[in-house]
């Protein structure tokens, strides 16, 4: 009696959704960097000068430039995947340095997202 290798069939339902859109990640970092950002300059900074805090920039610092590094990493990323222009690159970095300004970048892209979407429905 000789035991024939058979494959184990995956229980795992087939994806119902269509692919996640390409740009969720780089929205998503926009919106992390914007926020670490935020909380560094409103809240951990004041919190070192006025109540003489320092665990508030130790902590929140570091958890900012993580932020920042991986948001980097991810407009660099999508742009050489996209053969985006200076000018949309630069929009996007400029954005991590400014408060506030990464949530517009994500605004920005969300709307960009929907426009090339769009654009291939219309194309098929």
């Amino acid at each position: 009696m000789s035991a024939e290798f058979e494959p184990a069939v995956s229980s795992l339902p087939a994806a119902a959704n269509p692919p996640a859109d390409p740009l969720r990640w780089l929205r998503y970092g926009a919106m992390l960097e914007a926020t670490t950002l935020l909380l560094l300059v409103a809240v951990a900074v004041p919190a070192k000068h006025l109540f003489g805090l320092p665990m508030a920039t130790a902590i929140m610092g570091p958890v900012h430039g993580m932020a920042f590094l991986i948001y980097i990493w991810l407009v660099t990323s999508h742009a050489s995947e996209r053969a985006w222009s200076a000018s949309t690159v630069i929009r996007l970095i400029a954005g991590a340095f400014i408060p506030l300004a990464g949530f517009v970048n994500e605004r920005w892209l969300r709307r960009k997202m929907t426009s090339e979407s769009t654009d291939s429905k219309g194309a098929l």
